[in-house]
C-alpha cells in the first residue's frame, strides 16, 4: 500500500512538475548545483560513504554520509564559479517491492539544504530542495546493480542579484536577496559495482533545450554494506 501511494504521489508530482518547470526556466538556485540523488533513496541499504562529484557549474563537490534513522545523513561542500557551498541532507527509502525478474521498484525521499559561504549573509545564496525519487533496480546493491530513476522535486530559497555599477559600464556588484521557487524533475541512474557507485543526474531535460538543462555526476565509495 505504501509503495502504491508513493508511486501515485511521485507520478502526480512528476506531471505537475514538468508543466511548472517548463513555465519557470531560470529559477534554479545557485546554492544547489549537485543534482545526483542519494543511493539510500533508491532502494540501497544505508551505508557510510565518501563521494566526489562534478556539479553543473564546472566545480567539484565532496560529500560524506553516515547511516541515521533508517536512512543516510550527509554533509557536503561544493565549490565552483562564485560558489563555496556547504550543505546538509538526508535520504532514505520509503517503500520497496521485489518484482522478481523485472527488478526491484522503490520510492524514497531525498532532502538537502545548502548555503553559499562565498559571500556575506546578506548576499549569500541559500535553498532547500525535497525530491521523491522513483527507481527500478536490476541486480543487487551489494554486488552489481543498475538503477534508473525519476525524481520530481520542489525547491525554495533566496539568491543574490547582480546589479550594474552604471548604465554604460560592464562591471556589476551583488546586491540583496530575491526569493526563488522551482519545481521540476531530475532523471538519472545509479550504477553500483560492489562498494563503488557511479551516479549521473540531469535536471530540466523535459520541456527544455539541451543547453538549458543541467547535468552532474559523482563517484561514491561505500565503507559498509
Amino acid at each position: 500500500m505504501r509503495l502504491r501511494l508513493s508511486s501515485l504521489a511521485a507520478f502526480v508530482i512528476c506531471v505537475v512538475s514538468i508543466r511548472a518547470e517548463s513555465q519557470r526556466p531560470g529559477e534554479s538556485n545557485p546554492a544547489l548545483h549537485q543534482h545526483t540523488i542519494d543511493a539510500a533513496a533508491l532502494g540501497a541499504s544505508p551505508a557510510t560513504f565518501a563521494q566526489y562529484g562534478l556539479p553543473d557549474n564546472l566545480g567539484w563537490s565532496a560529500i560524506t554520509g553516515l547511516p541515521f534513522g533508517g536512512g543516510v545523513l550527509r554533509a557536503g561542500y561544493t565549490t565552483g564559479w562564485e560558489t563555496r557551498v556547504v550543505s546538509l541532507g538526508y535520504a532514505r527509502t520509503i517503500a520497496r517491492k521485489d518484482l522478481g525478474v523485472l527488478g526491484t521498484v522503490a520510492s524514497g525521499l531525498d532532502v538537502i539544504g545548502a548555503y553559499n559561504t562565498a559571500y556575506a549573509s546578506a548576499r549569500a545564496d541559500r535553498a532547500v530542495r525535497a525530491s521523491i525519487p522513483l527507481s527500478l533496480r536490476w541486480g543487487s546493491p551489494s554486488a552489481f546493480s543498475f538503477a534508473p530513476y525519476v525524481a520530481p522535486f520542489a525547491e525554495v530559497g533566496s539568491r543574490s542579484s547582480n546589479v550594474a555599477d552604471c548604465d554604460f559600464c560592464f562591471t556589476s556588484h551583488r546586491s540583496g536577496l530575491s526569493p526563488t521557487r522551482s519545481t521540476g524533475v531530475i532523471t538519472g541512474f545509479d550504477l553500483t559495482v560492489w562498494r563503488l557507485g557511479l551516479d549521473f543526474a540531469a535536471r530540466n531535460v523535459w520541456g527544455h533545450r539541451f543547453d538549458e538543462s543541467r547535468y552532474s555526476a559523482s563517484i561514491r565509495w561505500s565503507f559498509s554494506r
